[in-house]
């Protein structure tokens, strides 16, 4: 409400404070000269006094100023959870020659209640109050109504040559943390330069911001590194909790929700907390090498979620100490995390990870230590100024309530922690082109012993057509040129017909054997399952009591030729070894189909052999691991000396699939 009010009372205290020479007399007012542009105001500059009960009004605040009766001078404005209300005196006096322009400026987005008096050189008191039914819009129509309306509370004035103002403030006990910082500036160079310093400052670190986050988006799509997914939340987050407790939220996005604009800022460093620690346990897997930490960080978690429906629920909490307690057990929360950061750090530097935790301690160091700061600070442990303040006195005012060390130690941990994932992304592409080039190595590799083994079957094949049917044909051959050559008679001749017809059967039996073994009709005609089943079939007429149990649930329809072509062909391998090595009585032979897996499986009860030596020294077992390589399949052997064989093989189904043809 803004008021003028001449009242008798008032102009005696007025007449006090202006020509008594004793009022407000112990406080140096700020002086105007010429080339002013703007200041911090600090120290003497202001007068502070207590007031714990709430019970006094402007008149006695004024008496027992001019009495110097109570009081104080800060060089620092932060009071923390406090439930005092506090009263301060602000004394501006022009020493220019000309009339100047000024605008008191007091930092903090998050007071939602107050009263501020202004008495003129003329004697005349100002007054305004800000209350909790108050919108964002009111900090426009403050005493003169600027119609400004900005993240700070404004409040404009004009001084003539000698002329003297004094800025009396009531804050009431808060919910939040108390604390300010007040400024006095030129009113053009605060909405020029100044204005235009500090917008640089603020885009430029929610440009960064953005275009960090899209990087990070398109980096983890890439390298699938899931959990710093948990590191995008982090860093939104922490873009909107800078962009909410500066007040711009308030400003642009829910003017009309002072309730809202309560919480939100709470809510925003309760979620940015938890997403922390969900990267931070995954990044440096503290489930795995620090459980009893990592215990601790879920249940500071736990707490920070729990936190947040009661701080919804504050802004309808009357008793401000009960606000305080939220906020204080927060920032136990807040606390003791960025320590148990801290801590694990140090330990993983030790641990043997100087690189990735030294770096990720830099990084964290500035943002880790404001966080401990301003807590500790908020709790009342101990009292100290901002990085704001430091640049304030280098001659760099800022107008921010959100503190800068907390910006700069964001962007420097984005910096470090964008830093050690390219240097993992490289360290696993170098792995992984390792990798590949040893898978490529290891297949041209068994590709190789494939086709040696090829040539090795037709070696057999050819050694097998020159000893078994060359000889038998060059047999057959010479009787013929003997019984041409000799005068025979009918009988002995018959018999030599008949003898050479039957080698002749033998031969043409020894022919269709090698055609079989070379290319299985029966394969291509009825398929994988009844050519494997003629095999076994002969294997039983060479041995009638042999016991051979075949098993199978496989549907080879959609197998490709080439696929059904290598698995007869280790079938037939393993069928050779059994009858021709493990002296067997028994064996079983399954084909399985399991979810998307094909399974095959022989086992027999033979005399063994020595995996070791077999595997130096078996051309055959080698060809079957060549063969089951080449269909991208896995093959086990388990055998002992004196205790059977067990082998067996699995195969993807998509490796049989194929066109058949």
């Amino acid at each position: 409400m803004r008021s003028i009010i001449y009242k008798h009372t008032i102009l005696f205290l007025v007449f006090l404070f202006c020509c008594s020479g004793t009022a407000f007399a112990k406080a140096t007012p700020l002086k105007i000269k010429e080339g002013f542009e703007g200041k911090r105001i600090s120290g003497s500059t202001i007068w502070v006094l207590e007031d714990e009960k709430h019970t006094f009004n402007l008149e006695e605040v004024m008496d027992v100023y001019e009495n110097g009766s109570g009081g104080e001078y800060f060089n620092q404005y932060n009071f923390g959870l406090t439930s005092s209300a506090y009263w301060m005196a602000i004394e501006v006096e022009n020493e220019d020659a000309v009339q100047r322009d000024l605008l008191l400026e007091v930092v903090n987005t998050y007071l939602f209640k107050f009263l501020v008096h202004r008495i003129t050189q003329d004697g005349a008191l100002l007054s305004d109050s800000l209350t909790m039914d108050d919108s964002f819009h009111k900090r426009g129509q403050f005493i003169n109504r600027s119609s400004r309306e900005h993240r700070n509370f404004h409040f404009t004035f004009k001084l003539d040559p000698g002329e003297k103002t004094t800025w009396i403030f009531y804050f009431p006990a808060p919910k939040h943390t108390l604390n300010f910082n007040f400024h006095v500036w030129d009113n053009e160079y605060r909405f020029t330069r100044q204005r235009d310093w500090e917008i640089t400052m603020l885009h430029g670190f929610l440009m960064l911001s953005a275009v960090y986050l899209f990087i990070l988006t398109f980096a983890i799509s890439i390298t699938r590194f899931h959990y710093f997914w948990y590191y995008f939340i982090y860093v939104a987050l922490g873009v909107c909790f800078v962009y909410t407790d500066m007040g711009q939220s308030y400003r642009y996005i829910w003017p009309e929700q002072q309730r809202f604009q309560q919480i939100a800022g709470p809510i925003f460093a309760n979620l940015y907390l938890i997403a922390g620690i969900l990267f931070f346990r995954q990044y440096f897997k503290t489930k795995q090498f620090y459980r009893g930490t990592d215990r601790i960080l879920i249940g500071i978690s736990v707490l920070a979620a729990v936190i947040i429906p009661l701080v919804v629920a504050m802004p309808s909490v009357s008793n401000v100490a009960y606000a305080h307690l939220f906020f204080r057990f927060a920032n136990i929360l807040y606390v003791s995390a960025c320590i148990i950061f801290f801590i694990v750090l140090f330990r993983s530097i030790f641990r043997g990870q100087r690189f990735f935790s030294g770096l990720f301690l830099f990084g964290f160091s500035i943002h880790g230590l404001h966080i401990i700061v301003t807590n500790l600070q908020s709790t009342g442990v101990f009292s100290g100024g901002s990085f704001a303040n430091m640049m304030s006195g280098i001659g760099y005012p800022l107008t921010f309530y959100t503190h800068i060390s907390l910006m700069l130690g964001m962007l420097l941990e984005m910096a470090v922690v964008f830093t050690l994932a390219l240097r993992l992304f490289i360290s696993v592409y170098k792995r992984n082109n390792q990798v590949l080039s040893d898978l490529a190595f290891q297949k041209e590799q068994n590709m190789n012993l494939l086709v040696m083994g090829i040539e090795r079957e037709r070696e057999r094949i050819a050694r097998d057509i020159h000893d078994g049917l060359g000889v038998m044909l060059a047999s057959v051959k010479m009787k013929l040129n003997l019984f041409q050559e000799n005068n025979i008679d009918e009988n002995e001749s018959r018999e030599k017909i008949s003898t050479i017809i039957s080698e002749l059967d033998n031969s043409h039996k020894e022919l269709r054997s090698i055609a079989r073994n070379l290319m299985p009709k029966a394969l291509y005609k009825v398929g994988l399952v009844p050519a494997v089943e003629e095999l076994i079939y002969r294997i039983k007429m060479l041995d009638d009591e042999f016991d051979m149990q075949f098993y199978n649930n496989m549907d080879f329809s959609n197998a490709s030729r080439l696929s059904q072509l290598y698995l007869f062909r280790i079938i037939q391998e393993l069928l050779t070894n059994l009858v021709t090595h493990s002296q067997a009585k028994s064996a079983s032979l399954q084909f399985v189909k399991h979810e998307d897996v094909f399974r095959l499986t022989m086992e027999d009860d033979g005399i063994g052999f020595d995996l070791n030596k077999k595997h130096k020294d078996g051309n055959g077992l080698n060809n079957i691991k060549y063969r089951v390589d080449a269909l991208n399949g896995q093959v086990f052997f388990d055998s002992s000396p004196g205790k059977g064989t067990l082998i067996s093989l699995e195969i993807p189904l998509t490796e049989l699939e194929g066109e058949n043809g």
